[in-house]
């Protein structure tokens, strides 16, 4: 639906916009007011999906803003592993493409949140980079 706009900001909110009336038709604040660093839509709008600065995939439901569930993008197993800050995300029909700051690009499976394939790019130390379908 096109008389709606998503932001996210470092705030800790998701607002959803409704463009004619010129306001804020919902809001909700991300879980311990993480900082948001990227978000889009997914299952043809039934869900936003936000990207945050400690590397969660927090899905919400568009009708009501309301939590989903979330997906934790780390590298590695075990106690070692450590989050990374979402970078981008993008779906496309049953799939999420998120990109991260480890240079890692991970193609996740929307129907059961399951990761289908992990891919290494160059590692980059100085720039925000998004991948796309």
């Amino acid at each position: 639906d096109d008389r709606y706009f998503l932001s996210g900001s470092l705030d800790g909110k998701l607002r959803l916009w409704h463009i004619p009336e010129k306001k804020v038709a919902l809001w909700n604040e991300v879980e311990g007011g993480k900082l948001v660093t990227t978000l889009t839509f997914a299952r043809n709008g039934k869900f936003a999906v936000v990207g945050t600065y400690d590397g969660r995939c927090i899905f919400y439901t568009t009708d009501q803003l309301k939590y989903h569930t979330q997906i934790d993008v780390k590298s590695g197993h075990g106690k070692n592993s450590r989050p990374h800050k979402i970078t981008g995300l993008e779906s496309f029909q049953d799939k999420l493409l998120v990109t991260s700051n480890d240079s890692r690009i991970r193609l996740y499976d929307l129907r059961d949140l399951s990761l289908t394939c992990k891919y290494k790019g160059y590692t980059n130390y100085s720039s925000q980079i998004r991948a796309t379908f």
